[in-house]
């Protein structure tokens, strides 16, 4: 039982080592970007539609207004005033330059 135990403990040590390596090696290239109410964006379309070749598939569709930005990295945006909003993560959207 006392071998299990330091086994278990030694798992728990490498396991978070290995954790903050990741985290570190996130953080190299990571780029956080900032967006504001009212700025146009594109949205990633990362799941294909059934019945479309994945290569005729856009990888961004667009252009979306940001209305809301929220605190969890998350921000709601509309395609046309008047259309459904949608809540997606700041990861799958990117700036639109005109």
């Amino acid at each position: 039982m006392k071998r299990l135990h330091e086994a278990f403990q030694l798992v728990k040590s490498n396991l978070s080592q290995a954790r903050e390596q990741q985290k570190t090696q996130y953080d190299k290239r990571v780029k956080e970007q900032k967006f504001n109410v009212g700025d146009k964006v594109l949205l990633d379309m990362r799941t294909p539609l059934t019945g479309i070749s994945k290569k005729l598939i856009p990888g961004f569709i667009g252009p979306f207004r940001i209305l809301k930005v929220n605190n969890n990295s998350t921000v709601e945006i509309q395609q046309d005033v008047g259309k459904q909003t949608q809540l997606v993560h700041v990861n799958r959207i990117k700036p639109l330059f005109e």
